[in-house]
């Protein structure tokens, strides 16, 4: 999204963890604090979030839209545990406002990248710590952040069919996450899984 100014949405989220205590964050998100600083595990790479100016380092580059993200998951988590069942993007709260830009930002990318190499799926996402699941010819579910783990799914193309694929989200995202950061979570995922296969 490098076409908007998040200038303003990355300040009120700043503002929001200033304003909360941070033990509590760190418990409902299930992330260690220490000494001022948050250490969130994100799509295979530990974080360091300062407190109380939410400042985001380590681990390399990271898009604003991301470190908005991070903020946002320490924020809003709620220490409900995974529900075991996993659901489709349009099954999360308002998720069908949401499903064109989900497809077009997370999904197409997806199943682009992967449609026809689904062991290159695989690969990346041991990269990132997860591990394959029988669901589709591929799949792998990737630990995003803590609480709010990912499903990628491919159903492999061929000179009949084309290509196909999901995401899938643990039944909670909803509860840690809004639904608009959902999709900038699928689409930060996709991007790290394709960056490690190029």
């Amino acid at each position: 999204m490098p076409w908007m100014n998040l200038g303003p949405a990355a300040a009120a989220a700043r503002e929001a963890l200033a304003c909360r205590d941070p033990y509590r964050m760190a418990a409902a998100a299930g992330c260690p604090y220490d000494d001022g600083v948050f250490a969130v595990p994100f799509l295979g790479t530990t974080y360091r979030v300062g407190y109380p100016t939410g400042e985001v380092l380590g681990g390399g580059e990271l898009e604003e839209a991301a470190r908005i993200l991070v903020l946002h998951y320490l924020c809003g988590a709620t220490g409900e545990p995974l529900g075991g069942r996993l659901v489709s993007f349009k099954e999360l709260p308002g998720g069908f406002l949401y499903a064109g830009p989900f497809a077009g930002r997370a999904l197409q990318p997806l199943v682009r990248a992967f449609g026809t190499r689904g062991e290159e799926l695989l690969r990346a996402g041991a990269a990132l710590g997860g591990r394959p699941v029988s669901l589709g010819d591929v799949a792998v579910e990737v630990p995003a952040l803590p609480l709010v783990p990912l499903t990628m799914v491919i159903w492999l193309g061929d000179e009949e069919f084309p290509a196909s694929g999901n995401i899938l989200f643990d039944s909670t995202a909803g509860v840690h996450l809004s639904t608009e950061d959902c999709v900038v979570l699928a689409e930060t995922a996709v991007r790290r899984l394709r960056s490690l296969v190029s």
